[in-house]
């Protein structure tokens, strides 16, 4: 088998036809199977797989007793597989027409660890933004020169199937940046590396998929356990200092944003902010310049706007601004009709 491909399923009736069709419609010189999963759907998702699976023979469909979260569903699918190349699918996205027979062609002649490749964002109205991430194609076996490529979805990679296997990854169940953790350990297990420029994915902006609606609380308490989780998958394999700064530099431009928000947030968590910063002591050392920047932005609003400002500039942090102030006037305008 050449390549396998894991779709986690929960509750998407209404786009995984499009999803599955997109796959299946592929013309392939080699072979593939589609590894379906569906973690305990309540809608029609589990059915609609099965009556697909009746007329497919290519789709192998494995339904879990509950919800047990994204990162679990990926790795029920990986331990299934059996191609030589994996790769996942979200439920919701689809794949461009080609997409895997230039992804095939390009792992045996590249013989990369990883091959990474653009993507499309689309929304409901189907307008499409192009997310030109890599300008050029690069073979390479510096991580520290591509990381910043590996901050993102694991749905933008393809891997030799060697290093999914034993991953820390999926050992513990979780909804959001879930990608993060997988990315990072296939780029540390990783030799080499080939970046594409070519679009081949279209990540669709669901409103209501299960990382789109992920509450502010989970999303702030959940950060102590992304860096428990880093940590260990660090922990077990070698790299240069420079990335472990780069990863948690990434992650506390994450968690300002969070305490930004929270700060803006019409119910605050204190109890989070306060547990969060605490807990991330164990990674940083008390003098840190991280670990005080985090500390102040969870003490200070107008600290953490700073911090958020500098980390994404000015524009971004007016766009927030205004969005909250377009709230603000809406709530004030339904409440005075209310009176």
């Amino acid at each position: 088998m050449d390549i396998s491909i894991i779709i986690p399923v929960y509750n998407v009736e209404k786009f995984l036809l499009r999803c599955l069709d997109s796959i299946f419609n592929q013309q392939l010189s080699g072979s593939f199977e589609v590894i379906a999963v569906d973690d305990g759907s309540t809608d029609r998702s589990l059915e609609i797989l099965k009556e697909y699976e009746i007329k497919e023979s290519r789709l192998n469909v494995i339904a879990h007793q509950g919800n047990k979260k994204l990162s679990v569903a990926r790795r029920t699918g990986m331990n299934a597989s059996s191609g030589n190349f994996i790769m996942h699918v979200d439920a919701d996205d689809w794949i461009l027409p080609g997409s895997l027979e230039l992804l095939l062609r390009k792992c045996k002649s590249s013989d990369a660890d990883v091959i990474v490749f653009d993507y499309i964002r689309e929304d409901s109205n189907g307008k499409q933004l192009l997310k030109a991430n890599i300008k050029h194609e690069l073979l390479t076996k510096d991580k520290l020169s591509v990381q910043k490529y590996f901050f993102d979805a694991c749905v933008l990679k393809i891997v030799k199937r060697r290093l999914i296997e034993n991953m820390i990854y999926g050992t513990i169940g979780m909804n959001s940046v879930e990608d993060l953790l997988y990315s990072t350990e296939i780029l540390l297990r990783a030799d080499s590396i080939l970046l594409l420029n070519e679009v081949l994915y279209v990540y669709f902006v669901n409103q209501t998929s299960i990382t789109q609606t992920v509450n502010l609380k989970t999303l702030l308490d959940n950060q102590i356990v992304v860096y428990s989780e880093l940590q260990k998958i660090l922990n077990t394999n070698s790299y240069k200092s420079d990335f472990k700064k780069r990863l948690f530099a990434q992650r506390e431009n994450v968690i300002i944003f969070l305490l930004l928000r929270n700060h803006f947030s019409e119910k605050k968590y204190m109890a989070s902010t306060d547990y969060l910063v605490n807990n991330l002591q164990q990674f940083y050392s008390p003098d840190d310049k991280s670990l005080l920047r985090l500390e102040q932005s969870a003490k200070n609003k107008y600290f953490c706007m700073i911090q958020y400002g500098l980390s994404v500039g000015i524009i971004n942090i007016l766009s927030l601004l205004l969005r909250k102030l377009v709230l603000i006037g809406k709530t004030r305008i339904v409440n005075s009709k209310r009176s």
